[in-house]
């Protein structure tokens, strides 16, 4: 599978997450299970975190199947506009936390790959997190709850 067929795919998926988090909020048994503690949470915290920071925690988690492959330190980046690496290891399905780079990317090995639409996609990201942030305005409604937040932004993702 190419990066960019990944990348549709990985998308689609966080649709879905989208999609799950709306109806465990509806449910208020929401459990958000990211990588970094300062944000796990129920209820509102996440959605005040920043536009990048939602990108890195809801789009990364690599699974590790085959550690002896993934120890090896082979990695292929994409760098983001956030300033950090969008990785994929061989031995790990999916993209890898910023934990997992630091633990399974070797810099003499990493390559970085340039000219994908992988930061394109971000942007988007960012963008529709940017302008859905708790405080502002959506359909006349001031956006108040992460169920606010994600129902803007899958609505802005949808109109690109």
């Amino acid at each position: 599978m190419d990066i960019d067929s990944w990348l549709d795919y990985k998308f689609k998926n966080l649709e879905q997450k989208i999609a799950s988090l709306k109806q465990s909020i509806q449910k208020d048994t929401i459990d958000i299970n990211i990588s970094n503690p300062n944000i796990r949470s129920s209820g509102g915290e996440i959605a005040s975190i920043s536009p990048s920071e939602l990108v890195i925690q809801l789009a990364l988690d690599g699974i590790v199947y085959n550690e002896e492959k993934a120890e090896r330190g082979e990695c292929k980046c994409v760098p983001l506009p956030t300033g950090k690496n969008l990785c994929w290891a061989k031995g790990i399905i999916g993209a890898l936390s910023q934990d997992q780079v630091k633990k399974y990317c070797k810099p003499e090995t990493t390559v970085v790959e340039e000219g994908t639409k992988i930061p394109e996609h971000v942007d988007k990201f960012i963008e529709a997190s940017e302008k859905c942030k708790i405080g502002k305005t959506f359909d006349g409604k001031k956006i108040k709850t992460l169920e606010d937040r994600l129902i803007c932004m899958h609505q802005k993702l949808e109109e690109d």
